[in-house]
């Protein structure tokens, strides 16, 4: 499955990805660590299903404070990376790509900058390398523009699919192909299309801020297509958007049940 973030830069795309995942994993745990749920995991089914799963939702929001969130999101890289090595089977089978991965590699080796020089909002506005006129932000714009236009329109897609189809590096996990990908950059509409074609649901996340003032040559360009849910980030708060994903998580769920069967029993059957 794969759930796409669309939105104006800084509106919270990366955010409410981490926290549907953080959903996702806080909702198969309460069932497969819950005594109680877990020996009525076979009755679990249908309408008896959705009930018991919008309980388990409902009390996760009524409980989950600002501050948690804050700090989840806040550390989000290291709690993924520890949930991998714990071997939580959600974390293992879960990735987050993004169409862009291929124009941060090739500027690293541009501009002899780190990663997280390249994923720092701040900086991409407003370092210039050495050696160039130009930002951080501005010289990835070009990269992406120039292949786009010198090699084929597509040539991220291409990047994009070759990584979204590759199996997991981990030995004692060899052939697993990923269950849930995140992908939080989407931007152009041959993105979407494609996204739209692999049966991705597609989020827009909307914002009444913005941090930065930004030449992004895609800004806005989907802004009129269709989307499958749309996210409210007001302010940056994070329960309210942390409520606003609980919802959706229930009627995706009630809609597909094999996402249903998943976040409620097993995420590797």
């Amino acid at each position: 499955m794969i759930f796409a973030f669309y939105g104006r830069i800084r509106s919270g795309k990366d955010t409410a990805a981490q926290l549907l995942f953080h959903l996702i994993w806080r909702i198969n745990q309460e069932f497969t660590d819950n005594p109680s749920l877990s020996r009525a995991q076979k009755v679990l089914k249908g309408d008896d299903g959705m009930t018991e799963l919008r309980k388990v939702v409902g009390h996760m929001t009524d409980i989950t404070l600002e501050s948690e969130l804050a700090h989840y999101v806040t550390s989000f890289p290291n709690e993924f990376d520890k949930q991998v090595r714990v071997r939580n089977r959600i974390a293992q089978t879960s990735r987050f790509l993004k169409f862009s991965a291929a124009i941060k590699k090739i500027a690293m080796v541009l501009t002899a900058c780190d990663s997280w020089e390249l994923e720092s909002p701040k900086l991409k506005e407003t370092f210039i390398p050495r050696g160039f006129t130009k930002t951080l932000r501005e010289i990835m714009i070009g990269i992406g523009q120039g292949l786009r236009l010198s090699v084929s329109p597509d040539v991220w897609i291409a990047a994009f699919t070759a990584e979204l189809e590759s199996v997991s590096p981990d030995a004692n996990n060899r052939g697993l192909i990923r269950d849930l990908i995140f992908v939080t950059d989407l931007r152009h509409a041959n993105e979407y299309d494609f996204l739209n074609n692999r049966e991705a649901y597609i989020f827009r996340v909307t914002s009444d801020f913005q941090i930065f003032k930004t030449i992004e040559e895609a800004e806005g360009i989907l802004d009129d297509f269709e989307f499958d849910y749309t996210l409210e980030n007001k302010k940056g708060n994070l329960t309210h958007l942390f409520r606003q994903m609980a919802d959706i998580v229930i009627d995706i769920a009630q809609r597909n049940e094999k996402f249903r069967d998943k976040l409620m029993f097993n995420f590797t059957t």
